[in-house]
């Protein structure tokens, strides 16, 4: 995490630098500065997950002794199942062995495909692959310019007023 955490800082000394450039290059930087926020998105999740296995070696012991997940730990256990496709944590694929092993295969399929809505919601929409609004990227890059100290403004994206009904052609 302190790795990415540098990298990330890295990457957005690079996205200020794009911002400073005469042009700015700011198609460049916006491309930039959603990895910046999906990295930001992993580290957050990458956090919550540590939670979440800090809670599992806690309740270690009680669980050993149990044959079905208790209805108060299905969401944690289903998240941490979840999750170890989806980000590069060695240690996580091992849980999840082993909480296949101790649970079934269709458990590890119900938390695959979260069935009754029981993975944590932050988590997932932090690994999510779905597209970075626009609008965010665009705070990010200001944020990011605020920073750097580079002065840069973003270009309206979108006409500043919608279409009346002399701009839009009929069918």
């Amino acid at each position: 995490s302190n790795k990415k955490s540098a990298l990330l800082k890295q990457q957005k000394r690079e996205v200020a630098i794009l911002l400073d450039a005469k042009p700015p290059r700011e198609d460049k930087a916006r491309i930039s500065a959603e990895s910046c926020i999906r990295e930001e998105n992993t580290i957050m999740a990458y956090e919550l997950l540590q939670m979440a296995c800090e809670q599992l070696v806690e309740r270690a012991r009680l669980l050993e002794n149990m044959k079905e997940c208790p209805p108060d730990f299905i969401s944690i256990v289903s998240t941490l199942i979840w999750a170890s496709y989806r980000v590069e944590i060695g240690e996580l694929s091992t849980i999840r062995m082993r909480l296949r092993e101790k649970y079934g295969k269709e458990f590890e399929q119900n938390a695959m495909n979260n069935v009754g809505g029981v993975l944590n919601p932050r988590i997932v929409a932090m690994l999510s692959n779905s597209p970075v609004a626009p609008k965010l990227v665009e705070n990010s890059l200001v944020q990011i310019c605020e920073k750097e100290e580079v002065d840069w403004k973003p270009t309206p994206q979108f006409p500043a007023s919608a279409p009346n009904g002399y701009s839009v052609q009929a069918f």
